[in-house]
């Protein structure tokens, strides 16, 4: 992976996710800098990930409608300057309403990167590498979700949080400014009126979707399990980060050693059930050090899942509407995060926070499952 394209590219990208990684618990310190009140701060966070998330294949299919560099150039930019704005808000204390507009701007420019970004490997590797690259860009997904609040710390720390804000648009910024020398990628050769249709997207969607809430679940029972080791919740932030840091570890293999598309249903069962199975000693756990541990462990799969599982996008589109395509897979991932933290929420007070966790390994229990009976059936009608 010594092409230099790859190496602007990976780096370019780094530092344009770094900001997303960094934004929601940025908007939390934002909103209690300007309301006095966290609460007000989780609205923001929550009215980012709502514009981010679901809007993403819209813009995806926009993107494949221009060049893509340069229209994720633009993207990136466009993210650091709606930053810039929020620095300005943040200063002056500005009206509540005004950090909701911009929180909303912020989201709908972040909306098409994760599809985008992923996009723009085909013109950075060479064809034998396309599918290590996407495992490696699984992997960066993850390093910044352990860099990111590391930042937001430092920076807030040395700083407080318009020095945090200020960051932020900093690196989207000089991102935006590293990705002219990527590749370009001409438009899609179809120019789409509507979105992908249904089989193009859904089996995929729904298997991260679902990945996405069973890791969701374990990231949103951090918090509630504070108490039971006699920890403040402030603590919680670095028994979250054990999770992606697990991710990495296993990221850094596959990134290594791709993971083969032939039988690409059989080995996500085998990873699922592995998963399953790792999911179980976090909610056992019984001292604040087995519990770090078992989250990380928890995590090892979490990368080349997520990783196997655009590969089988990048097989199914090859130049065809790849940005939307992407949009779908990340807008998945964001919508089954966010259900773990909804699902753990709702059953916060109902069940003990332990059996909140251990949900995890039933979804992905179900999971394989259902993956286990559709490969046993492809394999009766093949008898047949």
């Amino acid at each position: 992976m010594a092409h230099r394209p790859w190496r602007l590219w990976i780096l370019g990208s780094l530092l344009a996710r770094l900001p997303t990684s960094m934004a929601g618990l940025v908007l939390m310190l934002v909103g209690e800098r300007v309301t006095g009140s966290l609460a007000e701060g989780a609205l923001l966070a929550g009215v980012l990930n709502l514009c981010s998330g679901p809007p993403g294949p819209f813009f995806g299919r926009l993107l494949d409608r221009l060049e893509l560099r340069r229209a994720m150039r633009v993207t990136v930019a466009l993210s650091g300057l709606v930053t810039l704005g929020l620095v300005v808000a943040a200063e002056v204390r500005a009206p509540v309403w005004a950090l909701y507009v911009l929180s909303v701007v912020l989201g709908l420019a972040t909306a098409g990167m994760w599809g985008g970004m992923r996009a723009l490997l085909v013109v950075t590797v060479p064809a034998v590498q396309l599918r290590r690259a996407h495992f490696a860009e699984s992997l960066l997904v993850e390093l910044c979700s352990v860099v990111g609040p590391v930042m937001v710390s430092l920076l807030v720390v040395t700083g407080g949080t318009v020095a945090a804000l200020a960051g932020m648009a900093a690196l989207s910024l000089l991102g935006a400014w590293l990705m002219r020398a990527v590749p370009p990628l001409p438009p899609a050769p179809r120019r789409p009126d509507t979105l992908l249709p249904p089989r193009d997207t859904q089996l995929v969607s729904a298997l991260v979707l679902w990945i996405g809430l069973a890791y969701g679940l374990l990231m949103a029972n951090v918090p509630q399990r504070m108490a039971q080791y006699g920890l403040g919740s402030g603590a919680s932030g670095w028994f979250t980060a054990a999770l992606p840091a697990g991710a990495c570890l296993g990221g850094i293999v596959v990134s290594a050693w791709p993971l083969g598309r032939n039988r690409a249903l059989l080995t996500t069962l085998a990873m699922l059930l592995a998963s399953a199975a790792l999911a179980v000693p976090p909610g056992l756990a019984g001292g604040s050090l087995g519990y770090a541990a078992g989250l990380f462990a928890a995590g090892l799969f979490m990368v080349p899942l997520n990783g196997l599982m655009a590969t089988e996008i990048e097989g199914q589109m090859g130049l065809r509407r790849r940005a939307e395509a992407f949009s779908y897979f990340g807008s998945a991932a964001v919508a089954g995060g966010s259900g773990g933290y909804f699902l753990a929420g709702a059953l916060d007070g109902r069940l003990e926070p332990a059996a909140v966790g251990l949900l995890s390994s039933a979804a992905f229990l179900l999971l394989a499952l259902v993956l286990a009976a559709v490969l046993l059936l492809r394999r009766t009608r093949r008898a047949g």
